[in-house]
């Protein structure tokens, strides 16, 4: 801090005397012969009373900044900003989150780190310079993007592999399937409303839950004999074509090469969460300075 005062001083001076030189020879050239020595003397006057003025600044400044209770002012602010840097830390390692399959649904762009929202979170770079675990987090982010992408894509096909179109397809038609992939669930359950007054050939007025989703439906229809469940129905034609699906997409290579991209997110994020932990253990965070730090040492 004092160093930089000086430097302040310094340069304030060397620029006030630059200005005072050009207006001397500026003056010189537009005042006559008689007045040049008295607007010299005026000037140079003006300059020598800036630098006693610059300078006495200073030492104010200096003699505030090591008075002992301004010291321990800043002793508190310190603290309290390292204490703030420590909760960011410990958000942060809570936010390095990969969520499953089942989670990632069609508006999902990005994973999301709420503590990259927060104004403290770029003085992190500062505080921990661990570069290689920097780029650890660059390589999580990267891959749980990828991943996500590729969920969705995987989604989006399973949807568009329904090809009935006495029915339509409901908002979450492929969650149970992303569920089993997920291993949240063991099997698929199924429940088939028929409509009053209707019967199991007209696909039209029936409505399919699976693992109690409803996943197919006729807006139209309200009223509903009781359903059927599992056994009752499973050989009937919207949940054997449901099962199809599921049957062909659990097994495919699209589902193999995501649940690969999942573990290496998974992989990545313990990676990220050991390594805060150790940091966190260590108080590595007061160990490094940030601008606000130097500015209060």
């Amino acid at each position: 801090m004092r160093q930089f005062l000086f430097r302040l001083q310094l340069g304030v001076i060397i620029v006030s005397g630059f200005i005072t030189i050009i207006s001397l020879i500026y003056d010189v050239r537009s005042v006559s012969i008689q007045l040049v020595g008295h607007e010299i003397q005026w000037q140079w006057w003006a300059l020598v009373g800036f630098i006693v003025f610059a300078g006495f600044m200073t030492w104010m400044v200096i003699r505030l900044w090591q008075d002992p209770a301004h010291i321990e002012i800043r002793k508190d602010y310190l603290k309290q900003h390292l204490e703030a840097v420590k909760d960011l830390i410990e958000q942060w390692k809570s936010d390095i989150h990969t969520p499953n399959v089942s989670r990632i649904g069609p508006e999902f762009s990005k994973v999301p780190v709420p503590s990259e929202d927060n104004p403290l979170f770029n003085s992190l770079r500062k505080h921990l310079p661990n570069q290689n675990m920097w780029r650890n987090y660059e390589s999580w982010k990267a891959a749980t993007k990828k991943y996500a992408d590729s969920c969705k894509q995987l989604r989006t096909k399973i949807r568009e592999s329904w090809t009935i179109d006495e029915v339509k397809i409901e908002r979450y038609f492929e969650q149970p399937i992303m569920r089993l992939l997920a291993k949240q669930d063991k099997k698929l359950r199924y429940k088939l409303w028929v409509a009053s007054g209707h019967n199991l050939s007209e696909l039209e007025y029936q409505v399919l839950a699976v693992n109690d989703t409803d996943v197919l439906k006729n807006p139209n229809v309200t009223t509903f004999l009781p359903p059927l469940q599992d056994e009752q129905c499973s050989e009937e034609t919207l949940p054997r074509e449901y099962q199809k699906i599921a049957d062909r997409f659990l097994q495919s290579d699209a589902a193999k090469e995501l649940m690969g991209l999942y573990e290496k997110g998974l992989e990545l994020e313990t990676t990220m969460q050991d390594s805060l932990q150790s940091m966190l253990l260590a108080s590595e965070h007061s160990k490094h300075t940030c601008e606000y730090c130097q500015r209060l040492v």
